[in-house]
């Protein structure tokens, strides 16, 4: 019982500022998620670029991951700001 009466009031607290609560956790998903691409983008480079032997392919998924990387870094900046 006490522990929901900490999450009420916790809750209340929060109750002002729930706009920015949102968004905070929108960021920290969506950081979160992106995350989960980068092993994709690794196991679809070795699978196509280092069997093939294309280095365009390897080339294209290092891209792909810088990009994930910056995307991310912009996610977590929101959390922070918005946090």
């Amino acid at each position: 019982m006490k522990r929901l009466n900490i999450y009420g009031r916790l809750i209340a607290y929060l109750k002002p500022y729930w706009r920015q609560a949102v968004l905070a956790y929108a960021a920290m998903f969506f950081a979160t998620l992106l995350n989960l691409f980068v092993p994709l983008v690794i196991a679809r480079a070795i699978d196509q670029g280092l069997e093939s032997g294309q280095a365009t392919a390897l080339f294209v998924a290092a891209a792909i991951i810088l990009g994930i990387a910056l995307v991310r870094a912009l996610a977590s900046f929101g959390q922070r700001y918005f946090g």
